[in-house]
């Protein structure tokens, strides 16, 4: 019977034909990873025993305790708190991923919260990637073509003049 776990370990990956690891995205002139993650949020209106049930499992959840737990537990989570390396040092001894997701939270950005956000990430820079990546486009023309769709689309929500 096929492996149905969505997450596959490292030592795992590709039937151990090769390693797979993680490393820090290249910094030359500016150190910056990217994070992103699921978002939280309450309902308004939910009853209030509700709405302190669900701020209770917030809580938890982005704690050191929640976070280190998540982590550990949920087989590729990346926490989001650099406190939680001093908790789970044996865990993290065998978990690369969480280790460098760690290492690079200090120069961590999130995502801009603009409505266009999603279709550029996921269409209109994915799309100049691919362009490049099966010479349809140079860099210069994807990175271009890119710009032009983004400002369409920060244009039509009135972030950007």
């Amino acid at each position: 019977m096929p492996n149905l776990n969505p997450f596959i370990s490292d030592s795992q990956a590709v039937g151990n034909k090769f390693t797979i690891a993680e490393a820090p995205l290249p910094g030359n002139v500016k150190q910056a990873t990217s994070l992103f993650g699921g978002y939280l949020g309450m309902f308004s209106k939910a009853s209030r025993a509700q709405q302190q049930a669900g701020f209770a499992f917030i809580k938890y959840l982005t704690s050191k305790a929640g976070q280190t737990y998540w982590m550990e537990h949920s087989e590729g989570y990346l926490p989001v708190r650099s406190d939680v390396a001093a908790e789970a040092t044996q865990f993290l001894s065998t978990h690369p991923a969480q280790q460098v997701s760690l290492s690079v939270l200090n120069t961590a950005i999130a995502e801009p919260k603009v409505a266009w956000w999603d279709q550029f990430s996921h269409e209109v820079l994915l799309n100049a990637i691919i362009a490049v990546l099966l010479n349809k486009e140079t860099p210069v023309q994807a990175m271009h073509s890119a710009y032009q769709q983004t400002v369409s689309l920060a244009q039509k929500d009135g972030t950007y003049q």
